[in-house]
């Protein structure tokens, strides 16, 4: 019943995807390297690619999924990554409304 409501292989693809592209970022985000503005790119990008995956999850517990289903683990990446960056990408982004000239 699970497999005719959802496309589990093809979810767990996204999430492998997910975690293929942003396993670098992850690295990088918890360095402690002070980029601002590759932090804000990096947390942009991460928050992007995320936002849209947990709709397709229908949550179901790790039985009724394949064993190396990825949810959990491309969860966590995404939010360790925003953690680390989100401050630097906000500060980044005030400096640059703060440095704008006003017309």
């Amino acid at each position: 019943m699970v497999r005719s409501y959802w496309d589990l292989n093809e979810l767990n693809d996204r999430l492998r995807q997910f975690m293929l592209t942003h396993t670098e970022d992850h690295a990088w985000a918890r360095s402690g390297q002070p980029d601002l503005a590759r932090a804000f790119r990096t947390d942009l990008r991460v928050v992007d690619d995320w936002h849209k995956l947990p709709f397709y999850d229908p949550g179901l517990s790790l039985e009724l999924v394949r064993p190396n289903w990825m949810s959990e683990d491309a969860g966590k990446l995404s939010e360790e990554v925003v953690a680390n960056l989100d401050e630097g990408a906000t500060d980044h982004a005030r400096s640059y409304g703060q440095n704008r000239s006003r017309p």
